[in-house]
């Protein structure tokens, strides 16, 4: 990942590459764009533990669902919306 120093003082993207600052840094970060393709995360085994978070988070989303779904009538009386405690715990 390269940095600018002096110089220069861009932020945001140009062509393939992206420039920004990080909080608690006054350097400006420039890193190339890309990520992994879908079919990548899938099958290598190099993302075999980003396919475990995925199936965890999937099954805490159907917990929270079956949580909420019989609170549907009385939500209203919770004073902020709940759904992030839930998927939290």
């Amino acid at each position: 990942m390269a940095t600018l120093n002096e110089g220069l003082e861009i932020t945001g993207s140009i062509g393939n590459l992206s420039a920004y600052k990080i909080r608690g840094s006054d350097k400006i970060i420039v890193r190339r764009k890309g990520r992994p393709k879908r079919k990548q995360v899938l099958n290598a085994k190099k993302f075999e533990r980003t396919r475990e978070n995925m199936k965890e988070f999937l099954g805490v989303g159907m917990a929270v669902r079956a949580i909420r779904a019989p609170l549907i009538h009385v939500k209203r009386l919770a004073e902020h919306n709940f759904t992030p405690t839930l998927t939290r715990i």
